[in-house]
C-alpha cells in the first residue's frame, strides 16, 4: 500500500505499484474498470495525463523518481476521478447520478461536450467541470490521507463518498476489470498542468492535446 513514510526507501517501480494499489481500491469503491498507473517522462510542468482510450493515469517520472510523493498520489487521484467522469458519461442509465453524468458528457467531447484546454485558456480550463470535480475530489482524498494515514499503512483504507452513494457499488465491483501492475509508459495524450510549474523555455513549448488534470 502507499505511505509517504516508506516513499524514499522504494524504487520506482515499488512506487508504481503502490500507486496503482490507491487506483484499484478506488476503481473497485466506485464500480469502475480499474486504470493502469505508469510511470511517464513528460515535460516538468506537467505531473501527470490520462488517457481515455487505454484508461491509463500517466505520472510524470520526475515526481516517481524524486521524494515527492503527495504530488504523485495527487496525480493518481486526478486522474482516477477523470477515470470515473469517463465511466459515469459513458453510461448514465446506471451512473450514481444522472445529473452528475450530464455535466461529465457536457465537458467531454467523446459526448458531444466542449472541453478547454490550458493552451486554450487557462482560466476557462481551471473553471470548467470536469476540471474543478477531478482537482476537488483529489484534494478531498489528500486531506482523508492526512487523517488517516495509519488506515493506508495497514492496507484498510477505501472508503469513498462514491461508494456510500451508489447502492450498486459492490454488484459493479465484481466487474471493475484489474490492470496490469507495473505496464510500460506510454506517450500520452492528456496533460495535467502543474499548479507550479518549473519548466525551461523549451518544455513550455510542449504540448499535451486533449483533457488536462
Amino acid at each position: 500500500m502507499f505511505s509517504r513514510n516508506d516513499w524514499a526507501g522504494m524504487s520506482d517501480d515499488q512506487k508504481v505499484l503502490s500507486l496503482q494499489g490507491v487506483e484499484t481500491q478506488e476503481a473497485v469503491n466506485q464500480g469502475r474498470p480499474v486504470a493502469t498507473v505508469v510511470s511517464e517522462d513528460m515535460p516538468s510542468q506537467y505531473s501527470g495525463t490520462y488517457t481515455p482510450d487505454d484508461n491509463t493515469i500517466h505520472i510524470n517520472s520526475e515526481d516517481i523518481h524524486a521524494d515527492r510523493p503527495d504530488e504523485a498520489l495527487d496525480t493518481c487521484y486526478r486522474g482516477g476521478r477523470h477515470a470515473y467522469q469517463h465511466n459515469e458519461a459513458a453510461n448514465p442509465e446506471v451512473a450514481d447520478s444522472p445529473e452528475y453524468a450530464n455535466q461529465c458528457r457536457n465537458g467531454l467531447p467523446e459526448y458531444g461536450g466542449n472541453y478547454i484546454t490550458h493552451e486554450q485558456d487557462p482560466e476557462g480550463y481551471e473553471n470548467q467541470f470536469v476540471e474543478a470535480d477531478a482537482r476537488g475530489y483529489a484534494q478531498g482524498k489528500m486531506n482523508d490521507y492526512d487523517q488517516n494515514e495509519g488506515r493506508y499503512h495497514s492496507g484498510l483504507y477505501g472508503d469513498n463518498q462514491d461508494q456510500s452513494q451508489s447502492p450498486n457499488a459492490e454488484q459493479n465491483s465484481n466487474n471493475a476489470q484489474v490492470a496490469p501492475q507495473a505496464a510500460q509508459a506510454q506517450q500520452g495524450d492528456v496533460g495535467q498542468q502543474q499548479q507550479s510549474p518549473e519548466s525551461s523555455p523549451d518544455n513550455n513549448e510542449s504540448e499535451y492535446s486533449g483533457y488536462s488534470y
